[in-house]
């Protein structure tokens, strides 16, 4: 205040504008915390100039979220799982939700080149191998699914609807398309 130390704002020769400090350093220089009013998926507290049912706010108590043409899109509870598309978590155990269930359809889409892999991995550390022992992969080149555990390949399905599978170790049993046994 006048005649004392605090500063409540400074507006500095370069056109900085400082809020408890006085030496901005950028267009807004803010000291300390900011606090906003809670917002809602059509009018987000945190938005953009000429959108503004487009950005963030915060949902309840510890969440965060984010919406775009006024709708939520994401949220981020308190326990870090990530929801998309959807208000209400279901299974705690996960740290991601795709989906609600008053959609008729939802998935995850994973996009590769034409001779790529897609991949969905479990793993039990992040050293090497063990990030990825288990894995579901579709090799796009020549269109076949594999399943594997314990980092080795249990179950292939051809482009043509054959399936390949190692009985856990006990040789492997070939199918043709049509189901019947060829090896």
């Amino acid at each position: 205040g006048p005649g004392g130390s605090n500063v409540a704002m400074t507006s500095a020769d370069s056109s900085n504008v400082g809020i408890g400090t006085t030496g901005p350093s950028e267009k807004l220089h803010v000291q300390g915390a900011v606090g906003t009013t809670n917002g809602t998926a059509a009018l987000p507290t945190h938005t953009f100039y000429s959108d503004n049912d487009t950005g963030m706010y915060r949902a309840a108590v510890n969440t965060l979220a984010f919406s775009t043409a006024g709708a939520e899109r994401l949220r981020i509870l308190a326990s870090g799982q990530v929801i998309v598309g959807g208000t209400s978590s279901g299974y705690s155990g996960t740290d991601l939700q795709v989906g609600n269930t008053s959609d008729s359809q939802n998935g995850l889409n994973i996009l590769t080149s034409t001779t790529g892999y897609g991949y969905i991995l479990f793993g039990d550390s992040l050293a090497n191998a063990s990030s990825y022992v288990g894995q579901i992969a579709y090799k796009h080149g020549d269109d076949y699914m594999m399943f594997q555990t314990a980092g080795s390949e249990r179950l292939r399905i051809s482009s043509a609807g054959a399936i390949k599978f190692n009985a856990y170790g006990a040789g492997t049993l070939v199918t043709d398309a049509s189901g019947n046994i060829t090896a």
